[in-house]
């Protein structure tokens, strides 16, 4: 089940480091049973259905881009209620 507007993430942040691209957020609605999905395009995105997650089942509140895309620069990270 997706998350409703009340617990989406908020405030993601990227930033470029050795690794490749960390991606942070902000948790809302204090749901301790989150988990996160983190996803890319080379468009802004608006909704994910047909996009592959980059990562999914992210319990912290940043992940990392181990292998960022030369053409795909969008983000957007959504909540999964478990």
């Amino acid at each position: 089940m997706r998350a409703t507007a009340s617990t989406a993430p908020q405030n993601l942040a990227l930033q470029l480091v050795g690794a490749g691209i960390e991606a942070s957020w902000e948790a809302q609605g204090g749901n301790d049973t989150l988990t996160y999905t983190l996803y890319r395009a080379a468009a802004e995105i608006t909704d994910v259905s047909g996009l592959t997650p980059i990562n999914s089942g992210i319990a912290e509140l940043t992940t990392m881009d181990a292998n960022p895309s030369d053409t795909d620069h969008y983000y957007v990270v959504t909540a999964v209620d478990e």
